[in-house]
């Protein structure tokens, strides 16, 4: 009879104690991760165990809640103890195995699988019809996951077996033993289909739109801006109403057009055309300087450097920011990149738009937006 593998922590302090995060354990139900990668909301960095039973579970409470005890040791192990030859799952990676491990919970108590131990080649080859039956989540639900995500539980499933000796639950025999994830979830070259691009001249006509905006009216609209600004602080003084009027008629008087042609009379344009600005700035630097958007959104003040090239006496200008991918830091690895002019010219403004929230907010990044709902600065 096959015998569970006893669990690396037997004559150690609990793992459900270990530290997930500053504020979470392991153990807990309720997760709060401590993931720095920018773009992500407070609600992308948190995780709730609190499973409700699926509707047609054929296990028990009990089984149910081992089931989630024994997901949490694994994802401990993967932060801890992973598997020979592979990093330490980051929280962003824990975050993103917790939601495919779900899912699999899901499946298993509609199966009547109470413990990983009972998964085999056989259990994969249901989940596997099982998940493509899934409606994906992307494009508004319409048509089934892709491969590619069929592959991530499979290696879910795998990692469960190479932790097997260090845990109280988890496959006993291979569950893939003559393929591998790639090949079991169909994922090939045909099926996976050609990484999307876009077409050259699309690409260079909204380049040279975004530079438009960037070098043409780019100084126009950080001037309404502030206008509209201001003018609302001094307006508030005497009503919500009142502020309105006064954005009104110092723009005006100010006389200033967009990017169109159309004049900012009022403060919704004003705010459109500030926002779009943004956006302008973003696609420079992503087609100029070909940083992720993980390492553009992580970007802050001072983020342009200028260095001496050799003994030339010329400077180049370079744009610093934090890179994660590959990255043990949370904080990720500072690194810089050669910055065209349209790049620091385009630093500049978002220094420029980005000073109100970031006086607010107490923060230094050049990305920054007020959740609607809350009213964070995110």
């Amino acid at each position: 009879m096959n015998q569970h593998p006893h669990p690396l922590t037997q004559s150690s302090p609990s793992w459900e104690d270990a530290r997930l995060s500053p504020w979470s354990r392991f153990g807990d139900d309720e997760w709060r991760l401590d993931i720095r990668t920018a773009g992500r909301r407070a609600d992308q960095k948190r995780f709730s165990w609190a499973l409700a039973m699926p509707e047609h579970t054929r296990i028990g409470n009990s089984d149910h809640a081992q089931l989630v005890r024994a997901a949490k040791h694994f994802l401990w192990s993967m932060h801890y103890h992973p598997p020979a030859g592979r990093k330490r799952s980051s929280p962003a990676s824990i975050h993103h195995k917790a939601m495919l491990l779900r899912a699999l919970l899901e499946w298993m108590a509609c199966e009547g699988h109470s413990r990983f131990a009972g998964i085999d080649p056989a259990s994969v080859e249901q989940l596997c019809k099982w998940l493509r039956s899934r409606p994906a989540r992307a494009g508004g639900g319409k048509g089934n996951i892709s491969t590619a995500t069929i592959t991530n539980y499979l290696l879910v499933i795998k990692d469960l077996y190479r932790q097997r000796e260090k845990l109280n639950d988890a496959p006993l025999v291979d569950p893939l033993p003559l393929e591998t994830t790639y090949e079991a979830a169909g994922h090939t070259r045909a099926t996976k289909g050609v990484i999307p691009f876009i077409p050259e001249d699309v690409a260079v006509a909204i380049l040279s739109e975004a530079l438009r905006w960037v070098e043409g009216h780019g100084d126009t609209i950080v001037a309404a801006e502030t206008i509209r600004r201001e003018a609302r602080a001094q307006g508030l003084r005497r009503g919500k109403r009142q502020a309105s009027d006064h954005v009104r008629a110092a723009l005006r008087l100010a006389s200033l057009a967009g990017p169109s042609g159309e004049r900012f009379d009022g403060a919704y344009a004003v705010r459109h055309a500030a926002v779009h600005l943004v956006e302008a700035c973003y696609i420079l630097i992503a087609g100029f300087v070909g940083m992720r958007s993980s390492e553009i959104l992580s970007m802050k003040t001072g983020a342009i450097e200028h260095h001496p090239i050799g003994e030339t006496g010329v400077n180049q200008a370079y744009v610093v920011s934090r890179l994660f991918k590959t990255v043990d830091d949370l904080d990720g690895r500072r690194e810089r990149w050669v910055a065209p002019a349209p790049v620091v010219r385009a630093v500049e403004l978002l220094e420029q738009l980005s000073a109100p929230l970031r006086e607010a907010s107490g923060r230094d990044d050049l990305f920054l937006v007020k959740n609607t709902q809350y009213g964070q600065i995110v």
